[in-house]
């Protein structure tokens, strides 16, 4: 039997009944479904948490030693990046400053006629504030770049329009306040939420020393800097600057990072030292093995339903790895059936779960992939067991 004889038997045994194809389908693109909305979840909340340190134009990155994930705060003095201009391969030392503990944004949607103290805070939400000199030009944030001289206005800021839509819609404009004081929004971006996060404010750092000032000093400066970011002299050796700078500031209480290596050990926190990664990744496999059954019922059933076929065939002189082959071509043919209409059903699951929760759902090439190599194993997986019958089968028992 030749291979495209065994792939024209498979397709038959499958189409011969469309109602049994479409329940087989929906099966597997269920299964389909249920891995890819798991691996979506786990990526997005991974994603989510790292885009912020993404999008910062920056080479090497300094934080405090006892900042264990970009959500802790953790500030270190502003003396240590002067003090790393020291180096000649350092070109500039940038601070970043955030705060998210006082900065409530009231929400511009909320019933104004009332001028109750206590309903005005019930309507304010949290939302992560970033801030930076604006000359600096500190994120490869388009929109950001084009509002340089706006956000240089005093109370003034930038507003993610990603944000949860509990904390409100702003556009350009828009009056509203941030920590019981007035501000104006002068523009948009895009980030997106987070794990912790529901929102972002971009403003400039004067700004910010105007909001969130440091009250243990008389007179309001910006001492402390949540995260330095370095940028280096065309053609420095990044690694060997970051070992230069890891020994001279390392025993004042800070870690310096590549960029790279800060995006890997914020995501190693959230995928290995938090739940998340395990309850996500436990989830696809359930969906895994959800799919395996349901494509075992199916194959085995189909099986059962044409043994007698099977028979004949083996009475004929066809040996068993022929028939093995027309199964496991069923199980590859049910698995790209379902692959197809259940990776379009999760497309449009992330796009409105994008839009809803302004968390970072996307379907990569690389993860659909991966879901197609997971269906194509659970299909191949299901079919080896359920052939076992197939092979016990004796044709002289059957007639």
């Amino acid at each position: 039997m030749t291979l495209t004889r065994m792939a024209t038997l498979a397709w038959l045994n499958l189409v011969h009944d469309k109602r049994r194809l479409a329940v087989s389908m929906a099966g597997v693109s269920f299964a389909v479904v249920l891995m890819t909305m798991e691996l979506g979840f786990r990526f997005a909340l991974l994603d989510s948490m790292v885009e912020i340190v993404r999008l910062l134009d920056t080479d090497l990155v300094i934080a405090s030693k006892s900042k264990s994930t970009l959500v802790t705060s953790a500030p270190f003095n502003r003396r240590i990046l002067q003090d790393a201009l020291s180096v000649r391969e350092v070109e500039e030392a940038c601070p970043l400053y955030i705060e998210t503990r006082f900065s409530a944004l009231r929400n511009p949607n909320s019933d104004r006629s009332t001028g109750d103290r206590l309903t005005r805070k019930a309507t304010a939400r949290k939302i992560r504030v970033l801030a930076y000199d604006p000359r600096d030009h500190l994120f490869f944030l388009p929109e950001v770049e084009s509002k340089t001289a706006e956000l240089e206005a005093p109370e003034t800021a930038l507003y993610d329009e990603k944000s949860n839509r509990a904390i409100g819609q702003f556009t350009a404009g828009h009056e509203t306040s941030l920590a019981q004081r007035s501000l104006r929004i002068v523009g948009t971006f895009r980030l997106g939420t987070d794990l912790v996060n529901d929102g972002n404010l971009i403003m400039s750092n004067q700004n910010f020393l105007r909001y969130f000032p440091d009250r243990r000093f008389r007179e309001p400066e910006l001492r402390s800097v949540e995260l330095g970011l370095i940028r280096l002299a065309p053609g420095a050796d990044g690694g060997q600057v970051r070992r230069w700078l890891e020994e001279e500031l390392g025993p004042r209480g800070v870690n310096v990072f590549t960029k790279d290596q800060f995006l890997a050990r914020e995501r190693e926190f959230w995928d290995l030292r938090t739940p998340i990664g395990t309850i996500f990744s436990v989830g696809a496999l359930l969906g895994l093995v959800v799919g395996a059954v349901i494509c075992y019922q199916i194959l085995s059933s189909e099986i059962a339903d044409h043994l007698a076929e099977y028979a004949t065939l083996k009475a004929m002189g066809y040996a068993n790895h022929l028939l093995v082959a027309v199964v496991m071509a069923e199980a590859l043919v049910l698995a790209v059936a379902g692959f197809v209409p259940g990776l379009l059903i999760s497309f449009g699951l992330y796009r409105g779960l994008a839009w809803y929760t302004g968390l970072l759902m996307n379907l990569t090439p690389a993860r659909a992939l991966l879901v197609l190599g997971l269906t194509v194993v659970m299909c191949l997986g299901s079919g080896v067991f359920a052939m076992r019958k197939l092979l016990s089968a004796d044709p002289a028992g059957l007639f």
